[in-house]
């Protein structure tokens, strides 16, 4: 009774070796170069948001030098019209002496009188408008430095956040290098175990040839 022939494979059997380990690396090579891709474009979206916050703090800088302009002007002025007010004052003064005296010298009912009563209302009338002017200057002084003082709030608020966004961009370029480190490490790696392996699976073959007296 003829046997059943069985072929058993004693060789190593490498018919699949090398497209497995070239799999391995290319997905370990892919994996790691998307990580890095990604860690690099979020530090170049962080520093596009770093250039628009930077553009911001300088508007901020230049609103708040006009603005501080603003309140040294109104301060200037305020002094200007508080001692243009006290003149009006005096003047108001000097009118009303001038017009007892004139009643005293001519009679209330005097065209002396009357003149001296005509320039005691200019006076008066011109006095009023110095006040006003004081209080319109205090006002604008008042809003100048309420404007100075949220202009010096927000440029505050977008220097922090440009130096926060500055920290965080360099994190992103550490992190992205970082890596980028790892990629080329297990690229590297898996290199060396495709060679190891290879020499392994060689050093098979050889000592089963050798040992069949090949």
């Amino acid at each position: 009774m003829a046997g059943t022939a069985a072929w058993i494979d004693v060789l190593p059997n490498l018919s699949a070796f090398g497209t497995k380990l070239n799999s391995g690396v290319t997905a370990a090579a892919t994996s790691a170069g998307r990580n890095a891709g990604k860690k690099f474009s979020d530090a170049m979206n962080q520093a596009a948001g770093r250039d628009v916050l930077s553009e911001q703090v300088k508007s901020l800088q230049q609103a708040e030098k006009k603005a501080a302009q603003a309140v040294s002007q109104c301060t200037s002025q305020i002094a200007k019209a508080r001692d243009e007010q006290k003149s009006a004052d005096l003047r108001v003064q000097a009118a009303e002496v001038k017009l007892q005296e004139t009643i005293v010298k001519s009679g209330q009912s005097s065209s002396q009188a009357i003149n001296a009563q005509a320039r005691l209302n200019d006076a008066r009338s011109k006095a009023r408008q110095k006040t006003e002017a004081v209080t319109s200057a205090e006002e604008q002084l008042k809003a100048a430095s309420k404007g100075l003082k949220e202009t010096q709030t927000q440029l505050h608020d977008a220097q922090t956040n440009l130096n926060a966004s500055t920290s965080k961009q360099s994190g992103f370029f550490a992190s992205a290098a970082a890596s980028a480190r790892n990629a080329i490490n297990s690229f590297r790696s898996m290199q060396s175990s495709v060679t190891t392996t290879a020499t392994r699976g060689v050093g098979d073959s050889e000592r089963f040839f050798t040992a069949w007296g090949a």
